[in-house]
């Protein structure tokens, strides 16, 4: 692909069209322009990308959304300066729109500016008042902080901003989970459970707490309620199916993951299904048919690190198929994990089993 976004053979790829009984051109939609260069995003092409947000601020110099995911984009690249200057053109573009400052927020926090973040974090909150998100976000970043007390005062600011949005009461469950006050944290499950019953990811949290106290039938029947709010949440299975493989029962973990993978349609909940269960079988040396459910993993999401980490450390390495192992783990690798410690110990197999010289296939 060539700087000017055309494919071999020189041809550009066409727009998405436009959105059934909404009938106008490209150049006078900017939702259709940022959708169009999020998908060159996640595609690669950072140019063609830029080009078209370029085209979507200017069909609306005042879609704040547009400067805002320009500005996402320019941090993910490392260009910190501009993306600050799209944030401030997002801000300007609309002052009330609080994600916006939201966001901005978030990347000064990455920045390790916290007063900045705490400035922004501010401007949010005035800016709309009842969005919970930024009091949620607030909130997380205090608690990082340590500063416990004022997390909890933005989670209570959060609460009644909206008391339905669940993600704020789990949140605040798990940061009392995190202080030891299991029974407040309970009591806030309970709050996010009633909050919105159907958020299936409130039943797996407050699952995995119980799992963690001890109260083993009490996970399960939580998990039972979550896979029931939401079926097609394929964390809820992978999750179910971990604690059974910890208490021993791989053939029920097996059986939750092929209950999930019925259920479950979207590519990349197919695909995290799908490596955990490669997992239990290589667990089980049933190697062939672990391969197999890697392999259908990859097809559906090949940039989960954590697929090609699993895959070379359950299921290739066991065998001694050290070269391909090396590949997977150079792969996950090369795909930065986001979470430190996945990072540590992709690192920690690559030093172990891949050494300074290529690994060859043991006979």
């Amino acid at each position: 692909m060539g700087a000017d976004g055309k494919r071999a053979g020189g041809h550009r790829r066409s727009p998405p069209p436009l959105p059934a009984g909404q009938p106008g051109r490209p150049q006078t939609r900017p939702r259709l322009w940022q959708a169009w260069a999020l998908m060159e995003k996640e595609q690669g092409d950072i140019a063609e990308a830029r080009r078209l947000f370029q085209q979507a601020s200017q069909a609306d110099p005042k879609h704040a959304p547009v400067w805002q995911a320009w500005a996402l984009m320019e941090k993910e690249q490392g260009n910190i300066a501009e993306a600050r200057r799209l944030f401030q053109q997002a801000s300007q573009a609309d002052p009330k729109h609080a994600p916006v400052w939201q966001a901005w927020a978030l990347m000064e926090k990455e920045q390790g500016d916290i007063a900045e973040a705490r400035r922004l974090f501010q401007q949010a909150s005035q800016a709309d008042p009842k969005h919970a998100p930024v009091w949620q976000a607030w909130a997380l970043m205090e608690k990082e902080q340590g500063d416990i007390a004022e997390a909890r005062r933005l989670f209570q600011q959060a609460s009644q901003a909206d008391p339905k949005h669940a993600p704020v009461w789990q949140a605040w469950a798990l940061m009392e989970k995190e202080q030891g006050n299991i029974a407040e944290a309970r009591r806030l499950f309970q709050q996010a459970s009633q909050a919105d019953p159907k958020h299936a990811p409130v039943w797996q949290a407050w699952a995995l707490m119980e799992k963690e106290q001890g109260d083993i039938a009490e996970a399960r029947r939580l998990f039972q309620q979550a896979s029931q709010a939401d079926p097609k949440h394929a964390p809820v299975w992978q999750a179910w199916a971990l604690m059974e493989a910890q208490q021993g029962q791989p053939e029920t973990a097996e059986a939750l993951l092929r209950r999930g993978l019925e259920q479950v349609e979207e590519r990349r909940g197919r695909a995290l299904l799908l490596s955990a269960l490669g997992s239990i079988l290589a667990h089980r040396e049933a190697y062939p048919e672990a391969e197999d459910a890697f392999r259908q993993a990859l097809d559906f999401d090949e940039k989960n690190p954590l697929t090609h980490y699993h895959f070379a450390v359950n299921c290739l390495i066991p065998q001694g198929k050290l070269e391909e192992a090396c590949r997977h783990l150079e792969r996950a690798r090369s795909l930065r994990p986001r979470k430190e410690r996945d990072r540590r110990k992709i690192e920690s197999a690559l030093r172990r089993h891949c050494g300074s010289s290529s690994a060859r296939e043991q006979p």
